[in-house]
């Protein structure tokens, strides 16, 4: 490069610089800060990076490369590989031009090249000989790079004869340049896989890249073969590629053609076609019912795909045999999730009920699921033996005491004593914060003797222990509580926040709990509490002698013991967001809220 002859040795250039110099040293190197070890582009060791500088760099980048800059697009360096291809192709022997010395290479479609032993250029001083080949390449020594390859002709000292090879020598050594020519890529456009209703995975082969890289590949295509306007890149830096186009229609025939970009320019592949699947029936998911107040429930239902085809119906079947399932509700709510509330249910019965959802290819139904009515809720009262009546709550297929016990006597109707102010292992009652007012309000507090009036320790679900409930209904064990926290939690109506377990606000009254700060806290702005309407209240417990947390907490026993002398129970902080399972003494009065029996 430089010369206007075949002969001439042209000009020199320090390996990644782009123009001749007088004087070739580390010192006037351009990418480095005086030193061989203080490199600052083409680095691959720390050792040898300016302040331990490396970018890995292991070819030459076009603003760098001799070739390219001064002979413009279409041209570069050529690679270590592509001088190895020079080498391996052709047929090299030693001659003269003009009275120059060289190496002629002959290819196999008989075009030759000759190469003038052009010498070399070390730090201000000329050197060359008859036997000087030195052109650099593009490819840095990554083991050492301080170094890079070049072409070089050797000597034989036995033979006398040159042998062509690829070596290494340090970058700020001025050597020839032999530009090689660049094309455009060559590129196939391969059949596309993975076919859905809705999305194709179209494919290409790079053949070669012209001897550039390959700057941008992917593809365009459309739903005609003359108008493949839409694009799609790919992000595989492979000769092999693809790319997934997506919210494509169902059963559509579309055209395609891969496209690649070197410096010299784009090349388009074949252009083919490919189609979607077909639409089919739909995929639903029946979900769990929810238990709605008097004797209603809402059947729910997703539908995970509607096939390729809109949805033109959608509801459930239901009845109360899982074979005869007779009854169809039409549905209400959006397209993919959407729920149907059933109604005039009878109490204690159990229901079976699918979810189904039809387009135009067919109907599609759910797995068959069940629930069993509970009168709850809404109107409906129960009254305690002392002639006390209580609002109900349903929350999932647990009916609920929306309100604190505040009998006076078992359901058989021996009385409970309040208590005197000890903490006697009998059974006993409190006033809420000593304060008999709070009664109506709060209910009573109550040890776990009365709690359980007599019976055994439960973990099971349902606990079978009436204990001081009303009849029809028990004490909730702890996994009836565990039951009640995993249905909340996993309903973003009753979550604050994102967080699944900050369901304690929704459990709370909106009334009668100290403030606090702390967002989604029960204490934080408690007029958003209680949508389920269960409307726990701080009437804290008593502690011998003393009454506690009134107004910060509210506890509750359940009918599991935790050890000899404490329960499980659970318990809401005016300063938290969570439902806690905590552990009770035995002995420490606490509310009461009792669960209808199955």
């Amino acid at each position: 490069m430089g010369s206007s002859t075949p002969e001439g040795f042209g000009n020199y250039y320090a390996w990644g610089e782009i123009e001749t110099k007088d004087t070739f040293t580390w010192e006037t190197y351009r990418y480095c800060n005086g030193s061989n070890s203080t490199l600052t582009k083409y680095c691959n060791n720390a050792n040898y990076g300016y302040e331990g500088f490396s970018d890995n760099l292991t070819t030459l980048e076009p603003e760098d490369d001799a070739a390219y800059m001064n002979c413009g697009v279409g041209w570069k360096i050529p690679t270590k590989d592509e001088m190895q291809e020079l080498i391996d192709n052709c047929d090299a022997i030693e001659t003269t031009h003009n009275g120059v010395n060289g190496r002629l290479f002959t290819g196999p479609n008989g075009n030759s090249i000759f190469i003038p032993a052009a010498g070399q250029m070390e730090g201000d001083y000329y050197f060359t000989c008859n036997n000087c080949y030195h052109y650099w390449s593009s490819s840095l020594k990554t083991e050492g790079c301080k170094s890079a390859w070049f072409f070089s002709s050797l000597r034989n000292i036995t033979t006398g004869t040159l042998i062509d090879t690829i070596q290494t020598w340090t970058r700020d050594y001025g050597y020839s340049v032999r530009p090689v020519g660049v094309i455009q890529p060559t590129i196939h456009t391969n059949e596309a896989t993975g076919n859905t209703r809705n999305s194709l995975t179209l494919n290409a082969s790079i053949a070669s890249d012209g001897g550039s890289t390959i700057i941008t590949r992917g593809f365009y295509w459309g739903t005609t073969e003359n108008d493949l306007t839409n694009y799609v890149a790919s992000e595989q830096a492979t000769s092999d590629f693809s790319a997934t186009i997506s919210n494509l229609s169902a059963n559509t025939v579309y055209y395609y053609c891969a496209v690649a970009t070197n410096i010299v320019g784009t090349s388009f592949g074949e252009v083919l076609s490919a189609s979607t699947n077909p639409p089919t029936i739909p995929t639903i998911v029946t979900n769990a019912a929810s238990i709605g107040a008097g004797l209603t429930a809402t059947l729910n239902a997703t539908i995970i795909d509607d096939g390729g085809s809109s949805i033109i119906a959608q509801g459930f079947y239901w009845g109360t045999s899982a074979d005869n399932l007779v009854s169809n509700t039409e549905s209400t709510g959006s397209e993919y999730i959407y729920s149907s509330i059933i109604s005039g249910l009878s109490d204690h019965v159990t229901y079976y009920y699918c979810a189904y959802a039809t387009n135009s290819i067919g109907t599609a139904t759910g797995e068959i699921l069940s629930f069993k009515a509970c009168n709850c809720g809404g109107s409906y009262m129960i009254t305690d033996i002392d002639g006390n009546q209580y609002g109900t709550i349903p929350i999932g297929e647990q009916c609920w005491m929306a309100e604190n016990l505040r009998t006076t006597k078992f359901a058989n109707g021996i009385s409970i004593p309040l208590g005197d102010g000890s903490l006697p292992s009998t059974a006993s009652r409190y006033h809420p914060n000593n304060n008999s007012s709070n009664v109506s309000t709060y209910g009573y507090l109550y040890n776990w003797t009365a709690a359980m009036n007599g019976a055994s320790s439960s973990s099971t679900n349902p606990s079978n222990v009436q204990g001081v409930c009303p009849t029809g209904w028990h004490l909730p064990s702890d996994a009836e509580w565990v039951q009640l926290e995993d249905y909340l939690s996993s309903r973003s109506e009753y979550q604050c926040g994102d967080t699944a377990t900050n369901i304690a606000k929704s459990l709370a009254s909106t009334t009668g709990w100290s403030g606090s700060t702390t967002t989604c806290a029960v204490g934080n702005n408690p007029t958003n509490n209680n949508t389920t309407g269960f409307g726990a209240l701080p009437a804290g417990h008593y502690g011998g002698g003393s009454y506690y947390t009134f107004g910060e907490q509210a506890d509750f026993w359940s009918a599991t013991e935790y050890d000899t002398g404490s329960v499980y129970g659970r318990c809401l902080y005016y300063n938290n967001a969570s439902v806690n399972g905590c552990v009770l003494w035995k002995r420490t009065p606490v509310s009461v809220r009792c669960v209808r029996d199955n």
